[in-house]
């Protein structure tokens, strides 16, 4: 269940997402396997998967995809629900200031060292739930990162051909209160926060 939070005049969703559908039924592939992993991302289709590949993770971290899930005309947000763009993440560090990390980082789980926990002021629960490698080939920064895709992407004009392999998300680590937005492989499988339409 997706509950709402109020953070200036935005209403964000308090938790990762953890849906295998679409809006209209039809499913996003779960992956169980490096290789479809790999494939999928290969031909620009949607996937998703648990950290690991254990379904235990998704019960509080949700799962991770790429960024082909993101912008599939399907939707993968529920009704009243959209993705984030870049615009709507630099209003929200905007209204935060510079330790915008430290208001959306969760209370516990992170890892210690650096700044490690956040205070979540305003109920966000950012949780450090990794990434997956594009290529399937690794997990990685469990309690140490968390990453959110926008809708948003880098396209640079290469004459006749176009460059799109590059999405941004918004990323939080333990080791600062910090929100960046950077610059991910669309294959990467990152989490997905959302914003009330």
């Amino acid at each position: 269940m997706v509950d709402n939070i109020k953070i200036g005049d935005q209403n964000w969703s308090n938790v990762n997402l953890n849906s295998n559908e679409f809006r209209n039924g039809e499913k996003i592939e779960l992956v169980k396997d490096p290789k479809d992993w790999f494939e999928l991302n290969k031909n620009n289709k949607p996937a998703c998967c648990y950290y690991n590949f254990n379904e235990s993770n998704g019960q509080k971290l949700g799962l991770l995809y790429n960024w082909f899930s993101v912008i599939d005309p399907r939707n993968i947000c529920p009704e009243g629900w959209r993705i984030p763009t870049k615009e709507d993440f630099e209003k929200l560090i905007l209204f935060l200031g510079d330790d915008s990390g430290k208001h959306l980082k969760s209370k516990s789980i992170w890892k210690k060292g650096g700044k490690g926990n956040g205070e979540d002021s305003f109920g966000f629960k950012a949780l450090p739930s990794g990434f997956h490698n594009q290529k399937g080939k690794y997990f990685d920064n469990l309690k140490d990162a968390a990453y959110y895709w926008t809708i948003d992407d880098i396209t640079e004009n290469l004459g006749e051909i176009n460059e799109v392999n590059v999405g941004i998300a918004a990323s939080l680590n333990f080791n600062n209160h910090y929100t960046f937005l950077k610059e991910f492989n669309k294959g990467i499988g990152n989490s997905i926060r959302l914003i009330k339409e």
